[in-house]
């Protein structure tokens, strides 16, 4: 009765415990662990925010293109005029009416300017393309962030399958050591060899399962998932062939579509810009005003008449900066500094980038070939470890024997494992580094 209980309390159990892992776990391809990204990711929503910031700094720019209207409106106390005749007029204080008022309405609209504000424009609008450039470049590396630590699950979670399995299996041989100690056919030292290749794989299964839990909470971190949500990666890694182009096919595809790349051109070309704009300055301004003026009193007549007089001012104003001539100089040397650093720097990036391609395409290769290797030596390993297994059964080879069998089938095993998680992890490099993880 007592054992009966104790099944239902444990499948009950299981039960709950099923149930509470289905709510909480998340199965998830790299698709959807992208689009999630995309989604729920901070870093790429403050870059959002940053591209609606850099087109209201467009439109401020080109507000500067509207005509400016002001209006003012005062109200103040006039004291009695003095006067110094001259002999034209008698000198003293003459009565004049004390409250004064005007209403001045007054309009300018800016003809020409060198080319600054056209230059201002057009700066605004190269920030607003690299601030849209820089979210494709963070998006990317976000992306890039996330596969690693997908694949580091997915190489964790099938090494813990491995070691579960080879546990299961040094339990299975622990049993027969048993059984065959108390035949007296093997010795202590035997079982002792044993349970300590058994030890090492349970230790070695907690730290992959603790590093599984590390890697779960930093994705959760970054997708801002619920707390506690359990992600499971798709059992079938993301295919990672790259079409047969030349390296130098790559590293031109790279120069088009690498954000960063073209966050370093549109550099120069603002820095062209700046440097025209400062140029400007060496020219003048012209513009078209009008004002239209009411106030009172009249002051000029004596003595002064308390009425509104209207006073209508339509014409061309022509500003020069003299000072600018010597001013100016300085501001025009950085500038030209500053084109000849975002140049040179251009060309390091384009020199970074074609070695960074070469570096990563030679890599996918390389990865290529050692999944190859890790499969060959997986084979070798199983088959070595099931000859001496057979070998020990029919009590002619040592436990030292398939002790070191098992150890070479765990690390092949282990190592075909990571060798997967690394092809696939080479491939989503190269598409980041040609600009094409998206």
């Amino acid at each position: 009765m007592k054992t009966r209980i104790a099944l239902i309390i444990l499948a009950t159990l299981f039960c709950v415990t099923n149930m509470a892992h289905g709510q909480d776990s998340l199965h998830i391809t790299v698709k959807k662990l992208f689009e999630l990204a995309e989604n729920n990711n901070r870093q790429l929503k403050l870059d959002a925010i940053r591209i609606q910031d850099a087109q209201a700094g467009i439109d401020v720019s080109k507000n500067h293109r509207l005509p400016d209207i002001d209006m003012a409106v005062t109200a103040g106390y006039l004291t009695d005029v003095g006067v110094i005749g001259m002999g034209t007029m008698k000198t003293g204080f003459y009565e004049m009416p004390h409250f004064s008022n005007s209403y001045v309405l007054q309009a300018s609209y800016l003809l020409f300017s060198g080319g600054r504000v056209g230059r201002d424009i057009e700066i605004s609008e190269l920030r607003g393309r690299v601030a849209g450039l820089n979210y494709e470049k963070n998006k990317m590396e976000v992306k890039l962030l996330l596969v690693g630590y997908y694949l580091d699950l997915f190489r964790l979670l099938g090494q813990r399958d491995v070691y579960k399995s080879n546990i299961d299996q040094a339990s299975m041989l622990l049993e027969k050591i048993d059984n065959r100690m108390r035949a007296g056919i093997v010795l202590r030292s035997d079982k002792i060899r044993s349970e300590l290749l058994l030890e090492e794989m349970k230790l070695q299964l907690v730290k992959v399962s603790n590093r599984i839990r590390i890697i779960n909470n930093a994705m959760v971190e970054i997708l801002v998932l619920p707390e506690g949500t359990i992600i499971e990666p798709d059992t079938i890694l993301p295919e990672n062939n790259v079409t047969e182009l030349a390296l130098n096919t790559l590293q031109q595809v790279a120069l088009q579509n690498q954000p960063e790349l073209k966050i370093n051109q549109l550099n120069t070309e603002m820095a062209k810009k700046r440097q025209q704009q400062i140029k400007a300055a060496y020219l003048p301004e012209a513009s078209l005003y009008a004002t239209n003026g009411l106030a009172r009193p009249y002051v000029y007549d004596i003595p002064a008449k308390d009425i509104y007089a209207n006073n209508l001012t339509v014409g061309v104003r022509l500003n020069y900066s003299l000072s600018g001539l010597y001013k100016n100089k300085a501001r025009v040397d950085a500038a030209t500094k500053g084109l000849q650093a975002a140049t040179q720097y251009e060309q390091l990036a384009q020199e970074n980038m074609r070695k960074a391609v070469f570096n990563a395409y030679t890599l996918w290769n390389e990865a290529g070939d050692q999944l190859s290797s890790e499969a060959k030596k997986l084979e070798l390993a199983t088959e070595n470890y099931r000859r001496i297994t057979n070998a020990y059964d029919q009590q002619v080879a040592l436990i030292t024997d398939i002790t070191d069998a098992s150890n070479q089938k765990l690390a092949a095993e282990l190592q075909l494992t990571n060798a997967q998680a690394q092809r696939v992890m080479r491939y989503f490099e190269l598409q980041k580094v040609t600009g094409q993880l998206n």
